[in-house]
């Protein structure tokens, strides 16, 4: 069969037809963005991943956070402020890390 859909936010309508085209059905559903279904927002976004020299964290509010290499030692621990911040990463060799800010944990490879 075939499955079209035509969507703006706020709803979509997803239509099914057969292959022989002798049926068709429709419905109409509500767009949600993912943020809103059941998942909290984020507490920060971290990029590169893999990084190199530095990080670059961004969060909402001052918060601490702390960077484990994969033997749970900590070998960066700060506090960022709200916005923008660019985490100096030089010192640390190759290797697999755990960056942890508030309650969440992201993994990450230098």
């Amino acid at each position: 069969g075939k499955v079209t859909t035509e969507w703006n936010w706020g709803e979509a309508v997803i239509t099914v037809t057969t292959a022989d085209g002798g049926y068709t059905a429709s419905c109409t559903v509500t767009v949600v963005p993912p943020t809103t279904l059941n998942n909290p927002t984020p507490l920060f976004s971290i990029y590169p991943n893999p990084f190199t020299n530095y990080l670059i964290v961004h969060i909402p509010t001052t918060q601490p956070i702390n960077i484990y290499n994969l033997s749970g030692q900590c070998v960066y621990k700060s506090t960022l402020y709200a916005g923008t911040n660019k985490i100096d990463t030089s010192h640390l060799p190759n290797g697999f890390y755990v960056v942890k800010c508030g309650d969440e944990s992201l993994k990450m490879v230098k």
